[in-house]
């Protein structure tokens, strides 16, 4: 590429994505233009950043790639990047590290010609007036999430003929266009603007109705229902007008939570609600965590790689298939969720589970290892999970030709298998005839599905110690458990307790982030406040700790809440004592409402009126990013009813809310009366 048209693109992008910085999440470029002059952003503000998730999301959407380089961090407000993304900005290097982020991207895609030029629509890179024009006007659509103006056709017609001046590569004309759209504003944040300015969404409006354009409504709807930008279909639905009215709305949000993607949705609304972010890090010190050194002392001596990426994977995805089961799967009320005696493991959660008899009543017997291995090594991974993505794949490729140097592993070869799921899925239908399940070394032949065996080991630890396929996550009924629901499993427990399972740090989240009340800071001589020491129990210790006047009116409405998950220590595992030899007082009171242990906060959680308005809020703040400080009474109280008049079902209450003005309308222009038209 030559210097004059890396500037070029160069002072593009950067000159654009800089534009956003202190716009408080408006922009003052539309194509790209380092000209154009900052707008007063409205009190709405009609560009919100997109959060690394939907970034990621995106990538994979448009490309087939993920994010290779870490981006700037999401601003949090109200521990929420979904409100914080209406007021993101894009410091200095925020914008190199998009532009390493974005040409990767482009990198990875330009590596394959075919792949490029199947992004870009091009029926041929050669003709580039024609490939060049279809990659503007189609692929601009879709990376945009709107259609591309004339406007902005015409300034990125005239750098693709520049590019063409600096270099007759069609492969490097290509990917050099493709980083210009993706490296846009457009792509970068979410535009919603009003219906008023549908030809200009960044231009003020004397006088809004306030409506979203079509265009701005399905990326709404995507992004809430899918985490995901708008597809082709989808676009098309707004351009034809059906997002500009409530049934129109209703209609296309009903057929989308039916779509598979609608666990994707689910699960970025999880992520958010729990702040899984946090899990990445938890101590994982056996000295703070002696409860689980045993489980991972086990894992490392058993040759398991990457044993606590999958501790805190499978964390997640439990947490992530409980809702999914009550959500999509059971279509029941979602507080349910909190009382559900159902839940999801797999071979690396029942390491901690182990030892909990109440939940190992319902797994088959614990197998014993094979005294003498039958292969020398077993089974590397599921098919379907080296084929979901690149990475999984990757690790593959390495570790096959490693023990293979044999076969023909060129990066050719692999970079073909791993960018398409289907020639990957080929590939190993091929190296395992019949419907192997899983990959071993070809000398040793294929296993069958039923075998399943578990990812990344050795052979002496080739077998399934439950029951369970390593990666597969298994339905299992655990009534007698006194794991009740969400707030029983090791996920929640480990991301909410600390390294000492504070009991003020569970019940803190508890009462901010499901009943959406306010707790007050500490006052700054408690910092750092320790364990007395002359009280008897834990909890009784820990109650002298906070019986100072300026503590214990906030810890008497905590602590008791994070008491009664207390028999679960710092990793989440089961434990009979405290630390001190005493027996847990797991009892406590919330509102007048006695309970006594996790089964009973979370059955009092799931009926409790202020939890279920409070899953309404939260829903609602996800969908809209909206903050706290924009909320009032008469939305609270709306949001509440439309909640229980859709008995709590999370497909009727999305439909209805997404129907409703105050997702269809910019809320300046919203009485905060009703939910319904």
């Amino acid at each position: 590429m030559s210097v004059r048209s890396a500037l070029l693109v160069g002072t593009l992008a950067l000159a654009a994505t800089a534009s956003c910085v202190g716009a408080a999440g408006g922009s003052s470029a539309r194509d790209g233009s380092a000209d154009d002059e900052p707008i007063a952003a409205n009190p709405d503000p009609p560009l919100r950043r997109l959060t690394e998730p939907e970034l990621t999301a995106s990538l994979q959407f448009l490309l087939g790639v993920g994010l290779e380089w870490p981006v700037e961090a999401d601003l949090r407000v109200s521990v929420s990047t979904r409100v914080g993304a209406t007021a993101a900005v894009v410091s200095e290097r925020g914008v190199s590290d998009y532009s390493v982020a974005i040409g990767l991207a482009a990198d990875r895609v330009a590596a394959d010609p075919h792949r490029l030029r199947s992004v870009l629509r091009c029926d041929s890179l050669d003709d580039w007036g024609v490939c060049s024009s279809h990659a503007i006007i189609d692929f601009g659509a879709l990376a945009w999430r709107r259609p591309v103006d004339p406007s902005e056709v015409s300034r990125y017609e005239e750098l693709a003929s520049q590019i063409a001046t600096d270099t007759s590569d069609p492969v490097l004309r290509a990917r050099t266009l493709l980083y210009a759209l993706l490296i846009s504003p457009n792509f970068l944040y979410r535009d919603e603007g009003s219906a008023e300015a549908e030809g200009d969404p960044l231009a003020p409006v004397a006088a809004p109705t306030g409506q979203y354009s079509g265009a701005a409504m399905a990326s709404r709807l995507s992004f809430f229902i899918w985490n995901a930008p708008p597809d082709e279909p989808l676009l098309a639905a707004a351009a034809a007008g059906t997002l500009d009215t409530a049934d129109g709305v209703a209609a296309t949000a009903s057929s989308m939570l039916q779509d598979p993607r609608a666990a994707d949705g689910l699960d970025a609304f999880v992520d958010e609600l729990f702040q899984v972010q946090g899990i990445a890090s938890i101590s994982r010190e056996p000295l703070n965590l002696i409860e689980e050194s045993a489980a991972f002392y086990i894992a490392e001596h058993q040759g398991l790689s990457g044993f606590l990426e999958q501790v805190r994977a499978s964390e997640v995805e439990e947490l992530h298939r409980i809702f999914r089961y009550v959500a999509l799967d059971t279509d029941a009320d979602l507080m349910d969720v909190f009382s559900t005696r159902v839940t999801f493991v797999n071979d690396t959660l029942m390491r901690f589970y182990d030892g909990e008899v109440d939940i190992l009543a319902a797994l088959p017997p614990r197998a014993a290892p094979p005294e003498e291995p039958e292969r020398e090594r077993g089974c590397l991974a599921p098919i379907e999970f080296i084929c979901a993505g690149r990475d999984p794949c990757e690790r593959f490729a390495e570790r096959y030709c490693e023990f293979q140097p044999e076969q023909d592993c060129s990066d050719r070869i692999w970079e073909d298998l791993c960018e398409h799921q289907d020639a990957c899925l080929d590939f190993f239908a091929e190296t395992c005839p019949g419907g192997g399940h899983c990959a071993w070394q070809p000398e040793f032949g294929c296993v069958d599905p039923a075998d399943g065996l578990i990812p990344e080991t050795v052979a002496y630890d080739s077998y399934v110690p439950y029951g369970i396929q390593g990666w597969a996550m298994a339905e299992r009924d655990v009534s007698e458990s006194p794991r009740v629901g969400v707030l029983g499993t090791l996920g929640f427990l480990s991301l909410h307790g600390g390294s000492d399972s504070s009991p003020t740090r569970r019940g803190r989240f508890v009462l901010e982030s499901l009943l959406c009340r306010t707790v007050g800071h500490p006052p700054e001589a408690a910092l750092g406040a320790q364990l007395p020491m002359n009280g008897e129990s834990r909890r009784h210790q820990h109650e002298l700790m906070v019986s100072p006047p300026d503590c214990v009116g906030c810890h008497a409405e905590i602590d008791p809440i994070g008491f009664a998950l207390d028999v679960y220590g710092p990793a989440g595992m089961r434990r009979e004592k405290d630390r001190f030899g005493y027996p847990f007082d797991l009892s406590g009171s919330l509102d007048g409402h006695d309970f006594d242990g996790p089964a009973g906060l979370a059955d009092l959680i799931a009926t409790h009126p202020d939890s279920r308005a409070c899953m309404a809020r939260e829903l609602f703040r996800f969908a809209t990013g909206t903050d706290d400080d924009l909320y009032d009474a008469a939305l609270d109280d709306a949001l509440a009813a439309q909640f229980d008049q859709a008995d709590g079902r999370y497909r009727r209450f999305v439909t209805g809310l997404v129907s409703s003005p105050e997702f269809r309308f910019r809320r300046d222009d919203v009485a905060h009366t009703d939910v319904h038209e």
